[in-house]
């Protein structure tokens, strides 16, 4: 199982064009495989995504959300482009 599973994320990772979506994942894992302990992934964030974070808990609050289904129709399309 834990074979197939790195493979198939092997195979995703190939897949992907965009820059910035593989900078991302490649920090998210990079962060956990570090293990970096006693560290708030927060302080870990740029001031602008601090900001945006902020921006979109708030939105949350305010019921201003997307389903699951409209969220993976949404990265689909960001994902061709």
């Amino acid at each position: 199982m834990k074979t197939k599973i790195k493979t198939d994320f092997h195979k995703l990772i190939d897949k992907i064009e965009n820059p910035d979506i593989l900078e991302n994942f490649y920090s998210a894992m990079n962060y956990y495989v570090s293990k970096k302990e006693n560290v708030d992934i927060i302080d870990e964030l740029t001031e602008k995504q601090q900001k945006r974070l902020a921006a979109s808990i708030k939105q949350a609050e305010k019921g201003k959300t997307i389903t699951n289904a409209q969220m993976k129709r949404e990265m689909k399309q960001w994902l061709t482009k």
